[in-house]
């Protein structure tokens, strides 16, 4: 088997199969995520500081 391409120092990957694929592992841009996880910590931030949350929520890794 060829070495991992380089390429794969910018994603996060995991030890779970893809769907049903029993060859490829799941895998997530590392950058995309970063950009979700921001944006959904603009968001919250601003439910937050308007009143409408009353508990910061707890996130679970899983």
């Amino acid at each position: 088997m060829p070495p991992k391409s380089p390429w794969w120092a910018h994603f996060y990957t995991n030890d779970k199969k893809y769907k049903s694929n029993n060859t490829h592992n799941n895998a997530w841009c590392e950058k995309c995520m970063q950009v979700d996880m921001q944006k959904h910590h603009t968001y919250s931030m601003a439910v937050f500081a308007s009143g409408s949350m009353q508990q910061w929520p707890i996130l679970s890794r899983s």
